[in-house]
């Protein structure tokens, strides 16, 4: 680090331990970049999201066009933004966007099942494949991100599958207006009467609830633990994927870096599960890899 980098390292308070863990790593950061998983939810439809159900494609589209913050930051520092359709319920085509739906979003998990067994394990695959698509670009850390209308609720109904806790000790508000919490916390709790997920089993969590953007994520951390590659989370849902893949791959979870608290309660409980903490308390609640984009690009211009 240069002495103009350790004069800065000294007054940015929390923020100055991402760049300590950086440089503790046995890596060159010279190659970094964000990759971003999109896909639907059919739960989306019950109307509690700030967003349009099953429209995910058009925050996609934003991302895929530079105008989203992400998009600008990364731009700053000119490193990629790789985004790959998971699942998108209207599917899309641009030269940017790796297709590989699985299939055109999830089932509403309040009538059956988001996902099958064998569409869980595509997704999963699918993930830990991208990697091999990737390797040209020689990433040595990784940020993750997402994009899906309804996957905070996804993503906190498997905190409260995984964690045994009640709704009401993880529901946030997401994107949405705080008067949703108490119709997020219902719909949790009507789901978990009916579907009967095994805490310790990453498939039938992944079938119970979605999506396939979280599946894929999943697998894509699972590679990353397989390489041991160093991998920068995001908020609450990439960190359920990390979770997840901790089912599979356990003991890597050094290979970790959670830069953000966000603002959703479960995410602190799963940070703890895995055993990270946050470097600063963000309290984002905007998801899409913000937290992550935010990190790499204070790793590119500070070491």
């Amino acid at each position: 680090m240069s002495s103009l980098s350790e004069f800065y390292l000294q007054r940015l308070g929390k923020l100055s331990q991402l760049l300590t863990e950086a440089s503790t790593l046995p890596i060159e950061l010279h190659h970094s970049g964000l990759v971003i998983f999109a896909a639907d939810h059919g739960i989306s439809t019950e109307g509690y999201s700030a967003f349009e159900p099953l429209r995910t494609e058009l925050l996609v589209r934003l991302h895929l066009e530079g105008k989203s913050p992400v998009s600008r930051i990364l731009r700053c520092i000119d490193k990629p933004e790789i985004i790959v359709n998971a699942g998108l319920y209207r599917p899309i085509y641009h030269k940017r966007l790796i297709n590989h739906p699985i299939r055109r979003g999830t089932r509403p998990f309040l009538v059956e099942d988001a996902l099958t067994r064998l569409e869980v394990e595509q997704a999963v695959q699918m993930g830990f494949s991208l990697w091999d698509e990737l390797s040209g670009w020689q990433f040595d850390i990784i940020g993750l991100g997402e994009l899906g209308v309804g996957n905070t609720l996804a993503a906190e109904a498997l905190a409260c599958a995984m964690l045994n806790l009640e709704p009401e000790q993880v529901v946030d508000r997401g994107s949405a207006d705080y008067k949703v919490i108490r119709q997020k916390a219902d719909i949790i709790k009507r789901a978990l009467k009916h579907r009967y997920p095994e805490p310790h089993d990453y498939k039938d969590l992944l079938m119970r609830f979605g999506g396939l953007e979280i599946a894929a994520l999943t697998g894509f951390v699972v590679r990353m633990f397989t390489l041991n590659k160093m991998v920068i989370l995001d908020g609450l849902v990439t960190t359920v994927a990390a979770a997840l893949a901790s089912l599979i791959v356990p003991g890597k979870t050094e290979l970790l870096i959670a830069p953000s608290l966000a603002g959703e309660i479960a995410h602190q409980y799963l940070l703890e599960k895995i055993g990270l903490q946050a470097i600063w308390d963000g309290q984002l609640n905007y998801g899409e890899g913000l937290a992550a984009a935010l990190s790499v690009f204070l790793l590119n211009i500070l070491t």
